[in-house]
């Protein structure tokens, strides 16, 4: 029965090291994200009244996150929430934290205010597109 306890014991402690995700990034659903990019989805949710809850914010639109097999894993390369009737308010600074996302789209939106300068930070961003 030791050997038993011992043996659940090691596979309860390698499961959770499989799961186990890198500093500044946190698990959800098994997957691990990196924070600062849940963190900018949330500013966008919180400006929309909606929960800044990460589990959340990753359903926001079509989302592309890189895999674990990527150079970037966690992190969001693709983000369209055109026309979710969602957006709304002024962009939030916090868009410039994305730094690996390659596409953005977020027309069909009702954003008010300036596009903030920290846009410029996105600098594989290739697709652009707002209202």
């Amino acid at each position: 029965m030791k050997i038993v306890r011992q043996l659940v014991s090691l596979f309860f402690i390698g499961a959770s090291y499989l799961t186990a995700c890198d500093p500044g990034y946190t698990e959800i659903d098994e997957t691990c994200y990196y924070i600062s990019d849940l963190d900018a989805l949330a500013a966008f949710a919180t400006n929309m009244g909606l929960s800044p809850d990460y589990a959340q914010v990753i359903n926001m639109g079509t989302q592309l996150w890189d895999s674990s097999s990527s150079p970037n894993p966690g992190r969001i390369t693709y983000w369209q929430c055109s026309g979710c009737a969602l957006l709304i308010g002024n962009i939030p600074p916090e868009v410039g934290n994305l730094t690996k996302l390659q596409r953005l789209m977020l027309n069909n939106n009702s954003f008010t205010g300036n596009i903030p300068t920290e846009i410029g930070n996105l600098t594989e961003l290739y697709t652009l597109e707002l209202p």
